[in-house]
């Protein structure tokens, strides 16, 4: 009887001692395999994380002046004011709609003090959360002057609410000289240039002397390096490269004279040339 009892005994001695080793080898394999996961793939998983997390918004430049030969200005920018809503700033936790309801509560109480129709709807609303979030949406362009007084009058203060300036094309000539200066449009974006997620809108030459020179006159976009959360919420500001403005161009034209000439051929079919006959 001790015989079988020893027996049994190094038998489930023996089982006890495999399930230990199998146990800390099982162990070890986990530590193994966690050592790989964080310290091995560490900074692999860190370059994703980055992807996943950092947007990069292309940003235009100051588009350049043109000049007559006298230094007279053909084509400058003006400030347009924009009211813009940071969306980050009001966003409300739980579903989508909540943020909505929260920005549309906002742009009517804007509306209001503004004395300004509201030029977004909640469809406007929910496309810009939707494609646009990290960048401010800018519920009103070119506000006059009257309603920015109500806003300075009334010390307007609503969290994610800010002006914003952005450069509209003007032409101080008015008609004169239009058929060679052009105009500009919305310029469509970009192909080729994968490194950025998000155009702020730009202009670009249409036609006449605006689209030939564009290249000088459009200027260098900048860029800036955003980092959102995983709603797609902008977070903050990474980095940010600078625009570089536009060239200033100089023409042969004088703008006396072409006004002259336009007046005296009003109405006709023809062209003056004028000349220093010495």
């Amino acid at each position: 009887m001790s015989s079988r009892s020893s027996s049994l005994h190094a038998v489930e001695s023996a089982r006890v001692i495999i399930l230990l080793a199998g146990m800390m080898l099982a162990s070890l394999g986990l530590v193994v395999r966690l050592w790989q996961e964080q310290i091995v793939k560490a900074a692999s998983y860190r370059t994703s994380l980055e992807r996943q997390s950092v947007r990069r918004v292309r940003l235009p430049a100051v588009r350049g002046v043109i000049l007559d030969r006298n230094g007279a200005c053909l084509a400058r920018n003006r400030p347009s004011y924009c009211v813009a809503v940071y969306v980050e700033e009001l966003r409300k936790p739980g579903r989508l709609d909540k943020t909505v309801d929260e920005i549309e509560r906002v742009l009517d109480h804007l509306s209001a003090v503004l004395e300004l129709p509201r030029e977004t709807d909640r469809e406007d609303v929910r496309t810009h959360l939707r494609k646009r979030m990290p960048i401010p949406l800018l519920a009103w362009r070119n506000i006059p002057r009257d309603a920015l007084a109500r806003w300075a009058e009334r010390g307007v203060v609503e969290p994610g609410v800010d002006i914003y300036v952005e450069p509209v094309r003007e032409y101080p000539q008015g008609d004169t000289l239009g058929h060679v200066l052009g105009h500009v449009g919305r310029a469509d974006p970009p192909t080729g240039e994968g490194d950025f997620h998000y155009y702020v809108p730009e202009m670009e030459g249409k036609g006449g002397v605006e689209r030939a020179r564009n290249d000088l006159l459009a200027g260098e976009p900048g860029g800036r390096l955003i980092r959102v959360d995983a709603s797609g919420f902008r977070h903050d500001v990474i980095a940010e490269r600078l625009p570089r403005e536009g060239a200033t161009i100089s023409l042969t034209i004088d703008i006396d004279y072409q006004r002259a000439a336009e007046s005296a051929l009003a109405g006709d079919r023809a062209a003056a040339v004028v000349m220093d006959p010495r």
